[in-house]
């Protein structure tokens, strides 16, 4: 047995670390993009069961802070890289079920105010659209289009326009 020797007990952690090349922000778009695919469909760890309405709230602010839902260039056509965030909001909003869901579509400041409004309110629809059709009642679905009326940061550059094009979520419950 050595004398004047001190253990002192430690441990590890890790974290993962996304960098952009871009000045240090990081679109939206980015994150979804090269999110970690085991992060990404692990947004519910309970398996079963519904959530209360605080649990549902927060699980889309997460989701929605680290993934975004795309389109096709000036249209209401979904892009593939959809889907994977789709099927985790449908899981979710299955198992709150006490919750109604605004479905806000939103666009950048290029274009006509016409033309934003009518992509915004179709965009909206289309993604209330595809959860009825996974299942969720439509009546718990309010789609609605803002166009280019409420950006959350000036579309003074690309980067800034594709965060302002987006869907957002509001959790109302019934």
């Amino acid at each position: 047995m050595a004398e004047n020797i001190t253990i002192i007990p430690s441990t590890a952690v890790t974290f993962d670390f996304l960098f952009g090349r871009n000045g240090g922000a990081v679109p939206k778009q980015q994150v979804a993009e090269t999110g970690t695919p085991a992060l990404q469909k692990s947004v519910a760890l309970e398996t079963t069961g519904d959530f209360s309405l605080e649990a549902c709230a927060g699980r889309f602010e997460i989701l929605f802070k680290t993934r975004n839902i795309y389109f096709r260039s000036g249209s209401a056509r979904l892009d593939d890289a959809s889907y994977a965030l789709l099927e985790t909001l449908t899981d979710v909003v299955s198992r709150c079920p006490d919750l109604t869901v605004e479905v806000a579509g939103h666009t950048d400041s290029d274009g006509s105010h016409r033309a934003n409004q009518r992509l915004s309110e179709a965009r909206a629809k289309t993604v209330a659209d595809y959860l009825s059709q996974q299942g969720i009642s439509s009546g718990r679905l309010i789609a609605k289009g803002y166009g280019k009326a409420e950006p959350v940061v000036p579309n003074t550059t690309s980067i800034n326009k594709s965060k302002n094009r987006r869907i957002e979520f509001a959790v109302l419950s019934n």
